[in-house]
């Protein structure tokens, strides 16, 4: 693997982690974004 390829996977998840920081502040969005962004990930991380 190269280390852009790496680095990208590395950072994956505290970029998900400062969105739905973000989010979970957005009445509407917020709750089903916490439902929603673990299954995309796993769904992510399988494919």
């Amino acid at each position: 693997m190269n280390k852009i390829k790496l680095l990208a996977i590395s950072l994956i998840p505290i970029v998900i982690g400062y969105i739905m920081n973000l989010l979970i502040l957005v009445p509407g969005i917020g709750v089903s974004v916490l439902y929603i962004m673990p299954i995309i990930i796993l769904i992510y991380w399988y494919w």
